[in-house]
C-alpha cells in the first residue's frame, strides 16, 4: 500500500476531508491532494510526522523504506537528488522483477543499494564540491 493510498483511508476513517487534514497538518488543499492522488511525497519530514500525530499512526507505517530513502535523498540533495534517487529505484524494481529472488532478498538487495547510493552520493559532494555529477566537473 502506498503512501496515498495510506492516508486516504485514514482519512476517510477519520470521516474528514482533505481541506480539514491539509489545515490540520499546515499544508494547502492542493499540496494534500496530490500525495493521495499523484503519489508524490511531502518535502519535510515535519509533514509526515503532523500526519502521523494526526492520524495515531507511526511515521514509520506511514512510509515505505522507498519513501524513506526518496525523502532523505531530497532533504541532501534536493528536488533533484528525489527525483534521481526515485528513478533508480524505479530501474532496480524493474530490473528485479521475475527474477529468481525471494521477496527478503530482493529486500535485502534494494536496502544495501538505497545505502550504498547515499555514501557514493555524500563521497560525490566531498569530492567535487556542490555539483555531485562528477562527470559535469570535469
Amino acid at each position: 500500500m502506498t503512501f496515498g493510498e495510506k492516508i486516504k483511508d485514514l482519512r476517510l476513517d477519520a470521516r474528514l476531508t482533505q481541506s480539514e487534514v491539509a489545515k490540520a497538518v499546515g499544508i494547502s488543499t492542493r499540496a494534500y491532494q496530490s500525495y493521495e492522488q499523484s503519489g508524490t511525497l511531502p518535502k519535510s519530514r515535519d509533514v509526515f510526522v503532523k500526519l502521523s500525530e494526526l492520524f495515531n499512526v507511526t511515521t514509520d507505517w506511514l512510509m515505505s523504506d522507498e519513501e524513506h530513502f526518496i525523502l532523505e535523498a531530497g532533504e541532501r540533495y534536493g528536488s533533484k537528488g528525489a527525483a534521481q534517487g526515485k528513478r533508480l529505484l524505479s530501474e532496480m524494481q524493474a530490473y528485479l522483477a521475475g527474477g529468481d529472488l525471494s521477496e527478503e532478498e530482493r529486500d535485502e538487495f534494494m536496502q544495501s543499494f538505497m545505502r550504498m547510493w547515499l555514501k557514493t552520493k555524500e563521497y560525490a559532494k566531498k569530492k567535487y564540491g556542490k555539483n555531485t555529477d562528477p562527470e559535469k566537473k570535469a
